[in-house]
């Protein structure tokens, strides 16, 4: 009996389209694995945006002198509730700032007041504590 050519030459055909498919896999498999392998990081965090947001809003309003003290206070931990719900690799020094806002808020200590809105100031005007 003689050998079918035809069979052969398609079975070879065959072989050499399963020989680059493995090449290209191989390929693909081997680029990924060149990638970094690091999660992409949000672009901003939704409890320090809220918590920035009330922070501007209770600061206006303070500085328009429509704000009591009691109710600065309930604003204040307003803020410090959201913030502490922060990603700081995202927003950092939201939730810091806020916690620092809501001791010096509640003792009544002006010069602490001060430095923890210039910090909240810092840390809300970081891309991650803004909506893009």
């Amino acid at each position: 009996m003689a050998p079918d050519w035809n069979k052969r030459i398609n079975i070879d055909k065959a072989l050499g389209r399963i020989v680059i498919g493995l090449v290209v896999v191989g390929g693909a498999i081997a680029w990924l694995r060149s990638q970094p392998s690091q999660p992409a990081q949000p672009a901003y965090d939704a409890s320090a945006v809220i918590a920035c947001r009330d922070f501007r809003s209770a600061l206006k309003d303070t500085l328009d002198g429509t704000l009591t003290n009691a109710e600065l206070r309930q604003r204040v931990q307003k803020v410090h509730d959201n913030a502490r719900l922060a990603d700081s690799k995202v927003a950092p020094g939201v939730a810091d700032g806020a916690r620092l806002l809501l001791a010096a808020t509640t003792s009544g200590n002006r010069d602490e007041q001060a430095r923890a809105i210039d910090l909240m100031r810092q840390a809300c005007s970081q891309p991650g504590a803004n909506r893009p």
